[in-house]
């Protein structure tokens, strides 16, 4: 009886559980409407990972507030998975997951990157080529 009233004042959810997992990881924005659409996102579809959302702590980076913005404006890498992006004066490191398809995380500082080995050196060389900072990491351009 109780629930029946709830029902009909639209205060009951039969799905709670649902709702909260659709919407547990609010970083990075939702998925594009018009994932095929190449000229609306000619560099493809952002998604989020779940190990990179906005309280990672530990060694896995926040992801980015706005993934599909900074994938939209980002810059390849030489030949790799990866492009790259600045968001908020922070570098975005967005890696392909499948075809078309990136997730990404912020590196906040220049010294992250640098700690990172020689792995990363195609990652800063490309964030200093595409003028996106100086030689010394010094973001230029806050947002691109």
């Amino acid at each position: 009886m109780h629930i029946k009233k709830l029902q009909k004042n639209k205060q009951y959810n039969r799905y709670p559980l649902q709702d909260r997992i659709a919407n547990a990881c609010n970083c990075g924005g939702k998925p594009p409407k018009h994932e095929d659409d190449k000229e609306e996102h000619p560099n493809g579809i952002y998604e989020n990972a779940k190990y990179h959302h906005k309280n990672s702590n530990g060694c896995k980076n926040v992801c980015p507030k706005d993934g599909q913005w900074c994938l939209d404006n980002s810059f390849s890498v030489g030949d790799s998975v990866h492009r790259i992006s600045i968001e908020d004066g922070m570098f975005v490191i967005l890696k392909q997951t499948a075809p078309r398809k990136f997730h990404g995380y912020i590196i906040k500082t220049w010294g992250e990157l640098c700690n990172k080995g020689s792995a990363t050196q195609l990652i800063r060389n490309a964030f200093i080529n595409n003028g996106l900072v100086n030689r010394s990491g010094k973001v230029i351009a806050k947002n691109i």
